[in-house]
């Protein structure tokens, strides 16, 4: 028995938005460039068997999945964790300080993240937050820094909000 209630937009179309905004920023993509050489590898999906590794970076990896929904709520909310990742074994010493170099720079790799999805997301995809959940230098000279958004999605009786598809 059907509820009336119709999921629009999807995950995957939401998703699609957040693929667009990766791939096609040249902010992003030219800073990389000019810290590591080489354009940022994106990983839709994380394999935490085999998670991304020194080869991989700079890279950017989107992981999502659905943080509140059900029968009655109004509004769908997704959550997609984007995890942005380097490699940067450089220290740099000023007489008394040092400072590691790839503890700052995954920092900014996830606000370039986060401006590129900005720049983009249409109107109808609410994201009621966003924010950095975490920077790990555990794994020093590899950096980790994650972004969390939560994009609300309406549920409609009877009709559908619609989002256009990203730009081929």
């Amino acid at each position: 028995m059907s509820s009336g209630l119709t999921y629009s937009p999807t995950l995957p179309q939401v998703l699609a938005w957040f693929k667009y905004a990766l791939r096609n920023d040249t902010t992003l993509k030219t800073w990389c460039q000019d810290n590591f050489g080489k354009a940022p590898k994106f990983f839709w999906g994380v394999n935490y068997i085999a998670p991304p590794e020194e080869a991989d970076a700079p890279f950017v990896a989107v992981e999502c999945d659905i943080h509140e929904g059900g029968a009655m709520v109004q509004k769908e909310t997704y959550r997609i964790v984007i995890s942005s990742g380097l490699f940067n074994d450089r220290i740099e010493v000023d007489g008394e300080e040092a400072t590691v170099v790839g503890a700052d720079q995954v920092i900014d790799m996830i606000y370039l993240v986060r401006d590129a999805i900005d720049a983009v997301l249409p109107a109808q995809l609410q994201v009621a937050e966003c924010h950095i959940v975490g920077q790990n230098s555990y794994h020093m000279p590899m950096f980790y820094a994650q972004l969390e958004f939560f994009v609300q999605v309406p549920r409609c009786m009877g009709g559908a909000v619609s989002i256009p598809a990203p730009p081929a």
